[in-house]
């Protein structure tokens, strides 16, 4: 694996697939809703043209969801062969200014809904011309066009050292969050001085030996049921519901020890951390149980982010990499959706 490949998951945009809606955009909460016309829309496909220069795949990409911090804000360290790029802040600075891009090179309507999380929290949003604060950024995006839009998100300098930027993509296949794609962003933001002692690059640092059995690099999540199988899906009405109850949640073997956060993400704009430091042992997948009756009261799409080396340890991961302490990059962050059961099985007795 190169460092090239593995630099995808610290790349200033993230290309996806989608599709259908209506052209809007609005700001919004939970309460309120608001049409905003401060954006710049071209015909222009400036990080797809760019994509291929810096992803190496045979995959053709036709759409870019992107947060693009503001330069002024923006620096970058030398990794080996790579560059780590973060966010750089003031001391009590207390927003972060950026614009959000959407580049859409298909034939379809793209329909993004944009949060900002910082650590555990929503961070709240708005347009730069605007007053209102709200939890997230709507926007449809016309065929074969693209949008800027540029905004302002509220920092906490008493919170965690990173900002995630989740663009849901309503208009995409309803399996589009099976948590094996690229679907967030995270970056390490630095608001104050970091010192870096040997205890916080040890923890970082591996070796890979030859009882590895490696399959993957990342501790790629999916749903399993009560007998610890996988689940099976069903559509109905367009939707994508599981023939049983999601019992746990399943992370793949991994060649190295790491912890995991877990927080739980609604449509609303709703975050919780549901799990905290979940260890991981090398070689050995793990199996987190789920009160799925709770999960299944609310009628809403949630969705389940799955995060390790939260705030510093970012900067530590890269650090240990550059050192050559570790043999690749372990900062890794997936959103996989909750599935509700199918209410067919209950009908016929399943």
């Amino acid at each position: 694996m190169s460092i090239k490949f593995l630099f995808m998951i610290t790349l200033v945009f993230i290309i996806l697939v989608g599709c259908s809606a209506d052209e809007t955009l609005q700001i919004n909460s939970s309460k309120s809703e608001q049409v905003i016309t401060d954006i710049k829309t071209t015909n222009e496909f400036r990080l797809l043209d760019s994509s291929k220069d810096i992803i190496e795949s045979s995959e053709q990409f036709s759409q870019v969801k992107a947060f693009i911090p503001d330069s002024n804000y923006m620096e970058s360290q030398n990794v080996q062969d790579g560059k780590f790029s973060y966010i750089k802040l003031e001391k009590n600075q207390s927003t972060v200014l950026g614009k959000i891009i959407l580049e859409n090179k298909t034939n379809n309507y793209m329909e993004i809904q944009s949060f900002f999380i910082q650590g555990n929290k929503i961070a709240q949003v708005k347009t730069i011309n605007s007053e209102k604060w709200n939890f997230y950024v709507t926007y449809n995006v016309k065929p074969n066009s693209s949008v800027e839009i540029s905004v302002e998100i509220k920092w906490d300098n008493e919170g965690i050292n990173e900002l995630t930027f989740f663009p849901l993509d309503h208009s995409s296949p309803i399996d589009r969050y099976n948590g094996g794609n690229l679907s967030l962003i995270r970056y390490f933001v630095l608001d104050n001085k970091i010192n870096i002692n040997n205890t916080d690059l040890i923890n970082q640092s591996f070796n890979l030996d030859n009882k590895s059995e490696i399959s993957g690099f990342f501790p790629i999540p999916s749903w399993v049921g009560n007998d610890d199988k996988e689940v099976e899906y069903v559509v109905e009405q367009e939707k994508l519901f599981t023939k049983n109850p999601i019992s746990k949640l399943k992370l793949d073997a991994i060649p190295y020890d790491t912890e995991i956060d877990i927080l739980l993400i609604d449509e609303l704009g709703n975050v919780s951390l549901m799990f905290e430091k979940v260890k991981i042992k090398k070689n050995q997948s793990t199996l987190i149980p789920l009160d799925s009756e709770v999960l299944n009261e609310l009628n809403i799409k949630k969705y389940f982010i799955i995060l390790n080396n939260r705030g510093k340890d970012m900067l530590f991961d890269m650090k240990a990499l550059d050192l050559k302490l570790k043999p690749f990059t372990t900062t890794y962050q997936s959103v996989i959706e909750f599935y509700m059961e199918s209410n067919s099985n209950h009908l016929s007795g399943e």
